[in-house]
């Protein structure tokens, strides 16, 4: 099903993607000592799963309607393709952040949640250069 998605709809959801991994990043990373492991392991499994749920209606409306079709119309197809996968990568990556929190492996869940962290900023960063050929190619402007 193909929708049209308002800019103050991405704007609201990329805001509260960025709450959700300062949030989580700074669980992943601090060296806690006024918490327990098991309340550290408990916040971070929250986080990785409010994180995962919005990433996954992130995706989707990105997908769906969003900038990711202009893209493709635009000639950006191969790179579209690849943001798609690491779409899919990152959730798989999440679950794995979650499955080791749900076995009590507490560094594990750390260092993959600092992965995943890292990865999305990276993804970010590459859909930006995407979006800026898109429009550089659509409107016929060079460096």
């Amino acid at each position: 099903m193909q929708r049209t998605v308002e800019f103050s709809e991405i704007q609201r959801q990329h805001k509260e993607l960025m709450r959700l991994i300062t949030h989580l990043q700074t669980t992943a990373t601090e060296a806690s000592t006024t918490v327990s492991a098991e309340q550290r392991r408990a916040a971070l499994q929250d986080e990785v799963a409010q994180l995962r749920a919005s990433l996954v209606e992130h995706f989707q409306m990105e997908e769906e309607g969003g900038y990711l079709e202009a893209a493709t119309a635009a000639g950006q197809g191969h790179s579209v393709a690849r943001l798609q996968r690491q779409h899919e990568e990152i959730l798989d990556a999440l679950r794995r952040v979650a499955d080791a929190c749900r076995g009590g492996a507490l560094d594990e869940a750390t260092a993959g949640a600092r992965n995943v962290i890292s990865r999305l900023r990276e993804h970010e960063a590459e859909e930006c250069r995407l979006m800026q050929n898109a429009i550089t190619d659509d409107i016929g402007v060079g460096d």
